[in-house]
C-alpha cells in the first residue's frame, strides 16, 4: 500500500513533464495488460499468434506513439476498437497536458 501511496503522491505533486511521462507509462502498461488478456481470450485477435506480455508492451508502445512497425497488428473488431481507444486516449491526455503548458506561457 505504501508503494501505491508514494506513486500517487508523486503523480499529483510532480511537474508537468514528469506527469506526462508517468501517465504515458501507465497507459502503456494498462493497455498492454488489456491486449494480453484479449490475446489469451482468443489468439486470433492479433496477427502474430506467438506473443507474450513483453510483445504486448512493445505493441502498446508502438501503438501509443503511432509508429506501427507492422509486426503485430489487431485483426478482430474488438482488438481494433481497443487499439483505437488506446490511440484516442493517448492523444487526449497528451493534448490536455500540452494545452495546460501553453496556458502557462
Amino acid at each position: 500500500m505504501k508503494i501505491i501511496t508514494s506513486f500517487l503522491h508523486r503523480l499529483i505533486y510532480c511537474d508537468v513533464v514528469q506527469r506526462k511521462l508517468l501517465l504515458n507509462l501507465i497507459l502503456i502498461v494498462i493497455f498492454a495488460t488489456m491486449y494480453q488478456a484479449l490475446y489469451l481470450y482468443d489468439d486470433d485477435n492479433f496477427h502474430n499468434n506467438d506473443v507474450n506480455f513483453g510483445d504486448m508492451i512493445h505493441f502498446s508502445l508502438v501503438t501509443q506513439y503511432t509508429i506501427g512497425y507492422g509486426d503485430q497488428y489487431p485483426i478482430s473488431k474488438l482488438a481494433k476498437a481497443l487499439t483505437g481507444i488506446h490511440i484516442l486516449l493517448t492523444w487526449l491526455i497528451n493534448l490536455t497536458v500540452v494545452s495546460k503548458d501553453c496556458k502557462k506561457i
